[in-house]
């Protein structure tokens, strides 16, 4: 089940990057908050410590992480002493994380539910226009957000596959030298092997012709040595073949 709402997004790399990402929006959402605003109660601060904790646990483990900030997000609404403002900087990061690290629909679900939840508590209240603005900057935030985290999840998956086929690319390449390598090797080693068991044959009877054989037999080695040199000298100019 946790596969089927993530999907593919496990595969791209730098999660870690989003985890310093999380842990820097809601430790700064934290800072602005308890310095700026005067109305923040123990309920407020207690809120954001916890969407921090979430904020950071979502790349890592995606359908928890967006999960424990939902249910926290909805326990903020239904709390009477707790303003849902104070969280603005961290619900920014976590639409951008649902995006990133959920498939569509589940992030979509997930995402639209924390806006009805909104609506409902300033529809139960009849708060004031107030309210409603608040719950259009969220809305707002939602459009932005949400395809930013899609966009985000898409190009590093298309990177990883550019990666992945340069990979497959070298691998090929490799595997085909290493291939002419061995023809090369085999190919000198036959000839040299029939040279020299023929200068063997011929050195009491013909010292010319083993001679000549002798000489092919040199040139053999010399030539395969050459070869190999150069092949060998593809692999180690190939920036690749130093990353293994």
């Amino acid at each position: 089940a946790r596969a089927a709402m993530t999907g593919p997004s496990g595969g791209p790399p730098g999660r870690r990057v989003y985890v310093i990402i999380g842990a820097v929006v809601g430790t700064a959402n934290f800072v602005i908050n308890i310095i700026q605003t005067k109305t923040v109660t123990l309920a407020d601060i207690i809120c954001m410590v916890l969407a921090l904790a979430a904020l950071m646990a979502a790349p890592l483990r995606p359908v928890p992480g967006t999960t424990a900030y939902l249910l926290l997000w909805l326990v903020a609404l239904a709390l009477p002493d707790t303003h849902v403002t104070n969280m603005m900087m961290t619900k920014a990061a976590f639409f951008i994380f649902l995006g990133r690290f959920l498939r569509f629909w589940p992030g979509l679900a997930i995402t639209l539910v924390s806006l009805l939840a909104l609506l409902l508590k300033i529809a139960v209240l009849s708060a004031p226009m107030d309210g409603v603005y608040t719950f259009l900057f969220f809305v707002f935030m939602a459009l932005a957000f949400f395809p930013t985290g899609i966009l985000l999840r898409a190009t590093e998956a298309a990177r990883l596959a550019d990666s992945q086929r340069a990979a497959a690319r070298l691998e090929d390449m490799r595997l085909e030298i290493a291939r002419e390598m061995h023809d090369v090797v085999a190919h000198s080693l036959a000839v040299m092997i029939t040279m020299s068991d023929g200068a063997a044959a011929a050195i009491d009877r013909n010292p010319q012709m083993a001679k000549e054989a002798l000489k092919v037999l040199a040139e053999t080695g010399r030539t395969a040595l050459a070869d190999t040199r150069r092949l060998v000298g593809v692999l180690r100019d190939d920036p690749g073949a130093n990353s293994d």
